[in-house]
């Protein structure tokens, strides 16, 4: 192999390593714009919504549980209303994961299932959220917003990798819930 064909192989390697890397950082820029231009069509291309409903779904009702944990054995009335539960979770969670829903959570804001009203203008309502982005394994990426004035109050946007070069949004997670 001559020299010439080295280098533009090792440039074809190289390139290619960096677009794999930065592919999910380019995946969130496009994300948030169209969460900012409120493009449905466009969002729907970076979010998994069954998977993200799902894991959404499976962390508010831990939450749920958690906070009732020993009142289920004590009281029968408990006990129904977690079974009710999904019937007020469900609609909660479609209101989630929409544009201004995930709008809400991006600028860092936390939902509130006991306050299901999201404002139109929620995003722009803070300072901007304090933001952390990285690679959580080889085909997870991981986006952790708080806001400014609430640093302990994380929210994490998981990426899957699906092929080479795409990702999409497929879990959400409250980890200091």
């Amino acid at each position: 192999m001559t020299t010439r064909n080295q280098r533009l192989l090792a440039f074809i390697i190289v390139t290619l390593a960096v677009l794999v890397y930065a592919s999910p950082y380019w995946t969130v820029h496009q994300m948030e714009k169209a969460v900012r231009n409120r493009d449905a069509a466009a969002l729907s291309r970076y979010v998994d919504f069954p998977a993200v409903k799902e894991s959404l779904k499976a962390g508010f009702s831990a939450q749920l549980k958690q906070k009732v944990g020993g009142e289920k054995d004590n009281n029968p009335l408990v006990a129904l209303g977690m079974a009710m539960v999904g019937a007020v979770l469900n609609p909660f969670i479609d209101m989630l994961v929409s544009p201004e829903g995930l709008a809400t959570m991006l600028s860092g804001n936390k939902p509130d299932p006991t306050n299901p009203r999201i404002p139109a203008d929620s995003a722009n309502q803070h300072a901007e959220p304090n933001v952390t982005r990285g690679y959580e394994s080889l085909n997870r990426f991981v986006i952790q917003v708080s806001p400014k004035e609430k640093p302990d109050q994380k929210i994490d946007f998981v990426f899957q990798r699906e092929g080479l070069l795409s990702w999409k949004l497929s879990t959400v997670r409250f980890p200091d819930s």
